[in-house]
């Protein structure tokens, strides 16, 4: 097995090989696609591949727009063949019934709930109709089709196969999307089309165009980005939560496959994926052992708190960022992976090179492994 952490800027794009199959976990930007996941995908194709699950973790910029921009073209030439689509609209939040849904087509610009010089979103998603939902929607690909084409919860389905891949979802749970709805709502009544009769399509384009302006509910600080890595100070970092309800609402779960474990976090809130992990492995399985993780929200200390590190063990650690908008990896993740007092030896993977990468890899007996693109523009760790 091969997993691929394409160059995303500051977002996310991930692919997962196994054979003839592949599941893709969000398509960064724009150029993420046209550059590394487009040719990717359709040289694995013409050698008889297919995507067997396509994976939308969650609204925002860095996560959806190479996948918009993909399925686009895919209705002009379909050289990418995928199987599932999982991604979570406004029709799959529970009670809608609040919202007035019109049978008539509507065929209307919608640039007032645009968000203004959201660059990326709004080049994207300009007019009525192609938002990621509409583009799914017209693609005729299987959506949400294991959970009966209702939302992607981890409190209605946990356990899911799809071909031989093995899945336990962990979020988002029905709190984290009732959250979300409300969070919509709101946004709906600020820009008074709230209760106005508008087509599917329109309230899908309103879903992703509020929600994507959604920013995170804690103060970023660009902390601990020189020269010094303190350890002992590091490890003292009062944890505050991202209560961001579009982070919230990512698409999180336990991959297994091949006698492999892994854990892909999205931009999940970490106290959701701890309460979800209790849940499934018993205390006799702790610390869970995955042969790979994913951190959440590009190594965020926000989203992961200090019990998560207890809970989990691996001794392979990926960080998915080049660091731009909020200076992602925070120095305290770094510092509680290269803590951990186990008997595996760490490895932290960037798929770019970092400064905080570089100024660990110079640090004599860190204890872990630092890993960074070098020949090629992506990492790749096999399993």
């Amino acid at each position: 097995m091969e997993i691929k952490i394409l160059p995303a800027n500051n977002g996310d794009c991930i692919i997962i090989y196994s054979d003839d199959r592949a599941i893709v976990i969000d398509g960064g930007y724009g150029l993420t696609y046209t550059n590394f996941l487009k040719p990717e995908l359709e040289s694995f194709v013409s050698q008889g591949g297919h995507v067997s699950l396509l994976v939308v973790t969650h609204i925002d910029k860095d996560h959806i727009s190479g996948i918009i921009k993909m399925l686009r073209e895919q209705q002009q030439v379909h050289t990418i063949d995928i199987h599932n689509i999982w991604h979570n609209s406004y029709r799959h939040l529970q009670n809608t019934d609040m919202i007035i849904v019109s049978d008539k087509e509507e065929d209307v610009n919608v640039h007032d709930i645009c968000i203004e010089g959201n660059e990326g979103i709004q080049d994207a998603n300009a007019v009525q109709g192609s938002t990621l939902a509409s583009l799914i929607l017209r693609s005729g690909i299987a959506w949400n089709s294991q959970f009966n084409g209702n939302a992607v919860n981890a409190n209605i389905r946990q356990e899911i196969d799809i071909e031989d891949f093995s899945i336990k979802l962990l979020s988002p749970t029905t709190n984290c999307l009732e959250e979300l709805k409300i969070e919509w709502y709101t946004e709906l009544f600020k820009k008074g089309i709230f209760q106005t009769s508008h087509s599917n399509e329109y309230w899908d384009d309103a879903f992703e165009f509020l929600l994507s302006k959604d920013k995170p509910a804690f103060i970023s600080q660009r902390r601990n980005a020189g020269s010094v890595f303190d350890m002992e100070n590091l490890l003292k970092t009062k944890y505050i939560p991202d209560t961001s309800v579009t982070n919230g609402s990512s698409i999180a779960f336990v991959l297994e496959e091949k006698g492999k474990r892994m854990l892909f976090l999205g931009d999940s809130a970490s106290e959701t994926i701890v309460e979800q992990l209790k849940k499934i492995y018993s205390d006799a399985q702790r610390p869970i052992w995955f042969d790979m993780v994913k951190l959440a929200h590009h190594g965020s200390f926000n989203n992961s708190c200090p019990e998560f590190f207890n809970l989990v063990d691996s001794d392979k650690w990926v960080i998915s960022t080049d660091g731009s908008i909020y200076d992602h990896p925070d120095q305290e993740t770094l510092a509680y992976i290269i803590a951990l007092t186990r008997k595996n030896r760490r490895t932290i993977y960037f798929n770019y090179s970092l400064q905080k990468a570089m100024l660990l890899a110079s640090i004599n007996n860190l204890g872990a492994e630092i890993v960074t693109p070098k020949e090629q523009p992506y990492t790749i760790i096999t399993l």
